[in-house]
């Protein structure tokens, strides 16, 4: 494969006329794991000027411009009616795409290093935050960036991103000291009973020790199938989930 470098850098288009059919996400989990696994510098360009899917999806996508992760341009204001029609959204789509993707990375590659140059705690948190999304009314008994309300607490679903984060840091440090003795692995159990429950991990009653756990009590670290395995919801696997178990993996293993 050729290499992806500044002077030559490697184009890759996701088309279609017809709409719901996943370009958009195709390109954002393909452009992750290239990215955080791969370590691969690019660009991603949402060029389907009748839909934001990137935009609009900011809150909630795989790798929104928050962390610094990558850069979306929108490009409706460039595009004409006229051309749309002419060349058809998909074709457009994808021909604008890949002479975008000729633009310099240094943006994406400079919010990465941000991220990797952070403390592990604080990319924990960072990533908690990218995932959960600060939560609303709807979202209730859950609040602030994912916390469930427990018996006798009344926090408010309208706190301020501010008590949100002091909320957030204060259950993940909790987490810490109940995973302490897997020492550098802590973080990252905390990070992954945040979002699965404590219980799935430890065991309780009638539900079973994880073979994550299992595995790491024994000395064994390579638990990237164990750890990546918790990415169902209802019994149905989410290739969403999945990519989130790999993107925290990428931030916070340590070998």
């Amino acid at each position: 494969m050729t290499q992806n470098t500044p002077e030559s850098p490697i184009y890759l288009g996701f088309a279609s006329q017809k709409g719901g059919v996943g370009k958009s996400s195709l390109a954002e989990t393909l452009a992750s794991i290239l990215y955080y696994e791969k370590g691969i510098p690019l660009l991603v360009v949402d060029c389907d000027g009748t839909q934001e899917s990137f935009i609009i999806t900011e809150q909630k996508s795989i790798c929104p411009r928050r962390i610094g992760a990558f850069a979306f341009y929108p490009p409706r204001k460039h595009l004409t009616t006229p051309m749309k029609t002419k060349i058809g959204r998909g074709l457009l789509a994808l021909l604008v795409c890949v002479q975008a993707l000729a633009a310099p990375n240094a943006q994406a590659q400079r919010g990465a290093d941000r991220l990797f140059s952070l403390p592990r705690f604080e990319r924990a948190v960072a990533c908690i935050k990218h995932y959960e999304g600060l939560h609303g009314p709807k979202n209730y008994p859950y609040v602030g960036y994912g916390h469930r309300l427990l018996p006798g607490e009344r926090l408010s679903c309208a706190m301020t991103r501010r008590q949100a984060d002091s909320l957030l840091r204060a259950d993940l440090k909790k987490r810490l000291v109940t995973f302490r003795r897997f020492g550098r692995d802590s973080l990252l159990l905390a990070v992954l009973s945040y979002n699965v429950g404590e219980y799935r991990l430890l065991g309780y009653g009638k539900q079973p020790k994880s073979r994550l756990v299992q595995k790491l009590e024994s000395g064994d670290r390579d638990i990237r199938g164990e750890y990546t395995s918790f990415c169902r919801y209802r019994g149905k696997e989410l290739k969403a989930l999945r990519l989130r178990r790999r993107v925290e993996l990428a931030l916070l293993y340590e070998k």
